[in-house]
């Protein structure tokens, strides 16, 4: 499957003749992470995970392991596998990255950690959270990806410092042309104003979140704001209007996995009950048992 993958890139011609076992098992870690980067972006989280193991075991640089063990904790959270991305992010931890890394390394297990904690089985402690953002915090410098995870993390947690965090994670991502913490920090702000009641504000940054989303190269993170905005329009009252949202949710979520179908189908079953729809939710009932 990952050759198919490669087959518009140009002919491969062997020249492996008269290269030294370290050059080869160089070359061979750099069409193993390829290879894993395709399987993930279709979701085959198994080959791409098995790839990556492969490179590890063939890999002797540190700091090349370090970001292998990044790469194999990134494609964990693909299933939701929230503990073994942890686990691999320690591991890179545990082989002394520099402090730009570390940093960065911190902010993601903190955004996991705090500001997505209904995301683990098995929630880690409070204390161990906000030391991961303490150091995230700490070590990232202003304007870098790490600080607009970090201040991201804040945002999505911290309901009395929400609007400077997802100013500063707004500003950090617009600067580095990340969409995710553009349409993230948008998340947070509509956030503020759901809480505030301002609704229509909140649908307002509901859709720059969308509109943010676009350029994202994986689905499930699209299809995650449409998901969230089609929760934000429902409490506004514009029911109307949430019909967009789950049908592009739906489409998205039928591509990826059965988590992610599910919980499509529990945004549709939610506006179906608010309409008043039942025959059409006794009939999601049954496609919800066999997703």
């Amino acid at each position: 499957r990952a050759a198919a993958d490669l087959e518009n890139l140009p002919l491969y011609i062997d020249d492996t003749a008269g290269l030294s076992i370290a050059a080869l098992r160089t070359r061979a870690v750099t069409w193993l992470r390829r290879a894993a980067e395709l399987a993930a972006a279709r979701y085959d989280v198994k080959e791409a995970l098995a790839l990556l193991a492969r490179a590890l075991e063939l890999e002797t640089d540190d700091q090349a392991r370090i970001e292998l063990h990044r790469h194999i904790a990134h494609v964990h959270t693909l299933h939701y596998d929230t503990e073994s991305f942890r686990s691999a992010m320690e591991d890179a931890l545990a082989l002394g990255p520099d402090a730009a890394t570390s940093a960065e390394i911190y902010s993601e297990l903190a955004y996991y950690g705090i500001g997505r904690p209904y995301v683990w089985r098995q929630q880690p402690p409070r204390e161990l959270a906000e030391r991961w953002l303490a150091n995230a915090l700490e070590l990232s410098e202003p304007g870098t990806k790490a600080r607009g995870y970090a201040t991201l993390t804040v945002a999505l947690s911290d309901p009395e410092q929400r609007d400077e965090a997802a100013e500063e994670t707004l500003a950090v991502g617009n600067t580095l042309g990340d969409p995710r913490l553009v349409a993230s920090a948008f998340e947070a702000k509509a956030m503020a104003a759901t809480a505030a009641r301002e609704f229509d504000e909140a649908c307002d940054h509901a859709d720059r979140s969308v509109e943010a989303s676009v350029e994202l190269a994986d689905p499930g993170y699209r299809g995650f704001f449409h998901w969230n905005a089609g929760f934000i329009y429902l409490r506004a009252g514009r029911i109307g209007e949430v019909r967009r949202f789950v049908d592009m949710y739906d489409r998205v979520a039928r591509s990826l996995n059965p988590h992610e179908e599910v919980h499509a189908l529990a945004l549709r079953a939610l506006l179906e009950s608010v309409l008043g729809r039942w025959h059409v939710l006794a009939e999601l009932a049954q496609e919800a048992d066999a997703a």
